[in-house]
């Protein structure tokens, strides 16, 4: 995949999945929309950032405000698409209309930096509903924070083996 814009419309759902054991999961954005899904793989500092900014973005917007819907019939009489990628950046916004927003993700494209001067990244972008979007949010925290518990003296994930906390000197044991 290479510099092509995904237009997937409406979304049916949005889900934020994580697989593996903690510490050494894997996170992704599950996208259902009527133009196609997308399984979108993240960071989990990306994931949390995106339901905080979710929630900023929904908490400066009237929930009164009336949304149109969007014309999806190019969309709909379309092939469906079934994409799978990296993502390197996100953008979240308000759409002209009411309670529209849209999400729009970029694909990483190589770590060599002259290559990616020369190459430009594939975007998939979705239209979400003020519902779909603080469903996510919540679940997206709770996805986030269901990883390792963190040390209460240092900040660090503590795992199944013995904790030597550098706060403690390695004298305290929790």
């Amino acid at each position: 995949m290479q510099n092509e814009k995904f237009q997937l419309g409406d979304a049916t759902s949005i889900t934020a999945v994580s697989e593996g054991e903690p510490g050494n999961r894997y996170f992704y954005l599950l996208i259902e929309a009527v133009g196609g899904e997308a399984r979108l793989r993240l960071e989990k500092e990306q994931l949390f950032q995106l339901a905080l900014a979710v929630q900023r973005l929904l908490s400066s917007v009237s929930p009164e405000q009336s949304s149109e819907k969007f014309d999806l019939e190019k969309i709909e009489g379309g092939p469906k698409l079934d994409l799978e990628f990296v993502i390197e950046k996100l953008i979240l916004g308000q759409k002209n209309r009411g309670n529209s927003f849209f999400l729009n993700a970029s694909e990483l494209v190589a770590n060599d930096a002259e290559l990616r001067n020369t190459m430009e990244n594939s975007t998939v972008e979705v239209e979400l509903s003020r519902a779909q979007l603080e469903l996510f949010s919540h679940q997206a925290l709770e996805v986030c924070a269901a990883g390792r518990p963190l040390c209460p003296l240092c900040g660090a994930p503590m795992g199944r083996e013995q904790h030597l906390c550098p706060r403690t000197n390695g004298h305290v044991k929790l």
